[in-house]
């Protein structure tokens, strides 16, 4: 899927950081806007939070039955080589559209395994989409799978993952920072 045309920013139109919980909404003509699964970023994480001033405050939209979507735009201060955007940035970019495929279920989890394989050099300053979706669910460790595509659709830098489920506890205490209502969707 490529992002030409896409409009999804890390802020809900007019501006305003998402909050509470969102469902699909039709916006005439029959046209179904993506469904935010990251609702809540009154927070610090460095991937999606808009309570970090030097995060990447990443959207994400539910893509397919198991799997995430966002677009980003890497910028001069994401930059490793000149002109390229850091390998360790772009690994941030995975390891978040992953995390939160498998949050879609609404169970929180950490990165136990992540391989990255760079294929192609990102270029600042380029819009790239992100997907991610989880490939097995294990019960507490759950495999996925990510990728970062350009616009024409080529794969710039893949991945996989393993996330282990987090305690009940653990849970509990997080989701009233990152999900408030309990839910991602």
């Amino acid at each position: 899927m490529a992002v030409a045309g896409a409009v999804w920013t890390a802020r809900e139109p007019g501006g305003g950081a998402a909050r509470g919980v969102r469902r699909r909404q039709r916006t005439g003509r029959g046209h179904v806007e993506p469904q935010r699964v990251n609702t809540t970023t009154d927070h610090g994480c460095f991937g999606c939070g808009e309570g970090n001033p030097i995060g990447l405050r990443l959207a994400f939209y539910r893509h397919g039955e198991r799997g995430v979507r966002a677009v980003f735009t890497p910028q001069r201060e994401h930059e490793g080589y000149h002109g390229v955007t850091h390998g360790g940035i772009l690994s941030t970019l995975l390891d978040e559209a992953m995390s939160w495929a498998v949050l879609s279920d609404g169970r929180l989890a950490v990165t136990a395994r992540m391989d990255v394989h760079f294929r192609r050099p990102v270029p600042v300053g380029q819009p790239v989409e992100v997907v991610a979706e989880v490939v097995r669910d294990r019960g507490r460790l759950v495999e996925t799978r990510g990728e970062i595509r350009d616009e024409a659709g080529r794969v710039l830098v893949s991945a996989t993952g393993a996330f282990a489920r987090v305690s009940e506890a653990q849970q509990r205490e997080w989701e009233a920072v990152y999900l408030k209502n309990g839910t991602s969707s």
